[in-house]
């Protein structure tokens, strides 16, 4: 049997996938911001469970076409294929600058939704702790810390990527910084998504979450033990959804939908805190560039008031 020997040599177009993708996450993937890296690992994992390329090559026009029926298959929505389809172009685009492909197949990306979408609606209270009640039932080993992790998200507003990634060392990307007035945290550019430095406040009941930590104040203010150090965010949201599901608690009932990480934290944290804030004030703690995607937290609450307002009037 012949052997290939230009399936192992990193510069041949008959490159493995398996080497491509490794070559690739050690030359490129450096360069990328966190979200990013996740995207890719998501995206290049649907990939190789689905269409299961050998050759870099391999994956071309006809195979990505197939890839995207798989993943309708599943159930995926067309904004998450949307997005696997366009990280997987954007590293065959790097594969084409380093000559190791001619060109990067002509793929048309599912549209975009037009208009404002529905979103599911931000939990609320009771079901906070209803969902606290639970978390026993899903990680009866580490129940305590995934209840502490679940109160970050309620207390805080931060994505689930930051939450996790938060820590008590003043050189990490996002850090407790207790030199101010009110303790704060930092914000490196390279750790966030609006991809610039700055301080994010917090409030009262988060401090008092993590100001009980061990006087040491070393490392993750929230450890989530995973095989290589912190746990994955992908890893982060799927345990998040599971606690969600177990607790039954339904955010859009047309798709049967169960709380996700967003609807327990930043999307309920950030309709609390417009008792407090005007839409511009939220909008720069949220950190959000257009008020429009502020604004979009609040479809649920908006008709609510809207129908007490003509309920209660007097007739």
């Amino acid at each position: 049997m012949e052997i290939d020997l230009a399936q192992n040599d990193p510069d041949s177009p008959r490159l493995l996938w398996s080497l491509f993708r490794e070559r690739y996450e050690q030359e490129k993937l450096p360069q990328l911001s966190r979200k990013s890296e996740s995207q890719w690992v998501t995206a290049a994992n649907w990939l190789e469970r689905t269409v299961a390329p050998t050759r870099l090559s391999d994956v071309n026009k006809s195979m990505l076409s197939r890839f995207t029926a798989k993943l309708r298959e599943r159930g995926l929505s067309e904004s998450s294929i949307r997005s696997y389809l366009a990280t997987l172009l954007a590293a065959l685009g790097w594969a084409c600058d380093v000559d190791l492909i001619e060109t990067v197949p002509r793929v048309r990306l599912p549209r975009k939704a037009g208009g404002q979408k529905m979103r599911s609606r931000p939990i609320t209270s009771e079901e906070y702790e209803r969902i606290l009640m639970t978390v026993a039932k899903v990680r009866p080993h580490d129940a305590e810390v995934w209840r502490r992790f679940l109160q970050g998200l309620w207390h805080s507003g931060l994505r689930v990527d930051e939450l996790r990634r938060l820590s008590w060392e003043p050189a990490a990307e996002l850090s407790i910084d207790t030199s101010h007035e009110f303790p704060l945290i930092r914000m490196l550019a390279s750790g966030h998504k609006s991809r610039r430095d700055e301080f994010q406040p917090v409030t009262r009941e988060f401090w008092n979450l993590i100001a009980t930590a061990p006087p040491n104040r070393r490392g993750y203010v929230f450890p989530l033990p995973g095989r290589k150090g912190q746990m994955r965010p992908s890893n982060v949201v799927r345990v998040v959804s599971e606690i969600g599901k177990a607790a039954g608690v339904i955010t859009d009932p047309v798709k049967g939908k169960t709380a996700t990480s967003h609807d327990i934290g930043r999307r309920a944290f950030l309709t609390r805190m417009d008792q407090l804030l005007t839409i511009p004030e939220l909008q720069k703690w949220a950190r959000h560039a257009s008020p429009d995607t502020t604004m979009g937290y609040y479809h649920h609450r908006t008709a609510v008031e809207l129908g007490r307002k003509v309920w209660t009037a007097p007739s």
